[in-house]
């Protein structure tokens, strides 16, 4: 039984492995928005609720 709980332990710290999702994070201005291609849009969405979309086209430094 220890075995096994061990072997369940070193597989839960072993498996999750790296994400990818979070590799590079860039603080945008309005300028370097408008030279990516970037569109942002906000919206009423309901009484209490705001809609934010933003847009790109997946070309150049997005394409990546």
């Amino acid at each position: 039984m220890k075995t096994i709980v061990g072997l369940l332990v070193a597989l839960v710290v072993v498996l999750p492995g790296r994400c990818f999702g979070m590799m590079e994070i860039e603080e945008v201005t309005p300028e370097r928005a408008k030279a990516l291609g970037m569109v942002g849009t906000a919206g009423a969405a309901g009484p209490e609720v705001v809609r934010v979309t933003l847009s790109f086209e997946v070309k150049g430094e997005l394409a990546n």
